[in-house]
């Protein structure tokens, strides 16, 4: 399908998108301007590294903008004078504001790589496989306000076959891409084809992968496993723990490429059966055959050459590694385990109960380690002056074997992080009450008046941002009512 030269803008930043831009360009389209995400410092060497659609657009001569936001005035404004017919979008990496949106006279096309409304979000290759799909695509949707939720003007779809990586659907899906993108905005500009809306049910979201998906847990079935190593191959990376002796020190192994196979019943998740690294799996009777890994500082290697430099004996055990994801009610009663042994005290399960509920006031998390949960941390928000003025932050329970080890500090780590991209408090504090922290010797009435709370000798108090309100009064969620 051909149509007249459009003039347009080019907005993406990884490896996928510049196949759709030089199809683009192929196809006669006026580039004016391309937009992508600013350069990075990268590598050894420290130095700032243009994405894969800037280096690219800087080869042909293309105008390339870089800015760090789109929600500013002067960068709307800029956006707006270029006086576009319409914009592609192509894994940009940054939101579009309402008024960019509505910028070009045809709006902005969305190349997005999964089966809409299915995987809307930021990683829908890698979860897609993670999950066991057996296909995906890409769909060209005129964006909107909403996170990928906007009308489909065209579609392309793949298999995802059982030897298929991120890397591999990736490179079919930038084919698929190339493709489609033309044909969309040639379809768009002449009206030939209708942008039909999603449909309204088998949404789900791509969420931004984190280290714990890439947390080996031998535990899991070996379907779940496989698909975990291919769907973060070659990137980031699913790993694991083995140390060659009892005595040495436990060593990091990406796995990269691994395929299902038969186990040994009654074998123990992460026994390694076989010479050609077959390692049991949490399903009794099965296992993942690995195929391709590498060690810290290494190449990745096929399993048969990295077998010739590392001896992995039958027998031997690769650990799972320790990873925290959020609470969910169904783990209530692991919770309360992990939370007695650590404090050795009967904890009021009330709390705890309410804390793993669906409510968006609070979060808590666990730490999984062989498909046992060995740690638990819980957030809640404190209101000041009738705002949700800061967070605080529950006991903190690592089983013993696991203490000293940073545990702990990397699940406050991670509840911060969570908290802070919800923007849920402007203040963060550590706060300890009788119930759970009896060396604090204070346990808070609901209501509780401080003519300056951040300073009280009965509440610790640590901000990690500056603001704090000088005075309030202080007050705790109803869950906390002991009486």
């Amino acid at each position: 399908m051909s149509s007249a030269p459009l003039r347009i803008a080019f907005m993406g930043s990884p490896e996928i998108a510049v196949t759709v831009l030089e199809a683009l360009l192929a196809a006669g389209h006026d580039v004016v301007a391309v937009y992508s995400q600013p350069p990075r410092v990268a590598g050894r060497g420290k130095k700032l590294r243009p994405t894969p659609v800037h280096a690219f657009a800087d080869d042909r001569g293309l105008e390339v903008r870089t800015p760090n936001s789109l929600r500013n005035a002067d960068a709307q404004a800029a956006f707006d004078a270029l006086a576009l017919d319409a914009a592609v979008v192509v894994a940009y990496g940054l939101i579009l504001p309402q008024a960019v949106l509505d910028a070009p006279r045809l709006g902005c096309l969305n190349m997005h790589a999964s089966c809409l409304p299915r995987w809307r979000g930021a990683a829908p290759i890698q979860r897609a496989i993670m999950a066991g799909d057996s296909e995906t695509g890409v769909d060209a949707m005129l964006m909107e306000a909403g996170l990928d939720t906007g009308p489909v003007l065209a579609s392309a779809r793949t298999a995802i076959g059982p030897g298929d990586t991120a890397g591999s659907v990736h490179d079919r899906l930038a084919e698929l891409a190339a493709e489609l993108a033309p044909r969309a905005l040639a379809g768009l500009a002449d009206g030939s084809l209708t942008p039909k809306p999603q449909p309204d049910t088998g949404e789900t979201y791509a969420h931004k992968l984190s280290a714990a998906d890439q947390a080996i847990d031998w535990t899991r079935g070996a379907a779940e496993i496989d698909a975990q190593i291919r769907g973060l191959s070659p990137a980031p990376g699913a790993y694991c723990h083995w140390a060659e002796t009892e005595a040495a020190a436990p060593v990091r192994l990406k796995l990269l490429l691994s395929e299902q196979a038969s186990g040994e019943a009654g074998a123990a998740p992460g026994t390694v059966l076989s010479d050609d690294l077959r390692v049991a799996c949490g399903d009794d009777g099965r296992a993942v055959r690995l195929l391709r890994l590498q060690k810290p500082g290494g190449k990745p290697m096929d399993a048969v050459d990295f077998l010739r430099g590392t001896v992995i004996e039958p027998g031997q055990r690769l650990q799972s590694v320790p990873y925290i994801r959020r609470a969910e009610a169904a783990d209530f009663d692991r919770i309360i385990a992990v939370t007695d042994l650590a404090f050795g005290q009967d904890l009021e399960g009330r709390v705890i109960r309410q804390l793993v509920a669906d409510n968006e006031d609070m979060l808590s998390l666990v730490t999984v380690l062989n498909g046992e949960i060995v740690g638990h941390i819980q957030f809640y928000p404190v209101w000041v002056d009738g705002a949700k003025r800061a967070c605080g932050l529950g006991p903190v329970s690592v089983v013993p074997a696991l203490q000293k080890t940073g545990l702990g500090s990397a699940m406050i780590r991670e509840g911060i992080g969570i908290l802070r991209r919800r923007k849920a408090c402007q203040i963060m504090f550590l706060l300890g009450h009788a119930e759970y922290y009896p060396r604090f010797g204070f346990k808070p009435e609901i209501g509780a008046q401080f003519d300056s709370p951040w300073e009280s000798p009965n509440f610790m108090a640590k901000p990690l941002r500056d603001g704090a309100p000088e005075a309030g009064t202080l007050t705790f969620p109803a869950a906390f009512d002991q009486s």
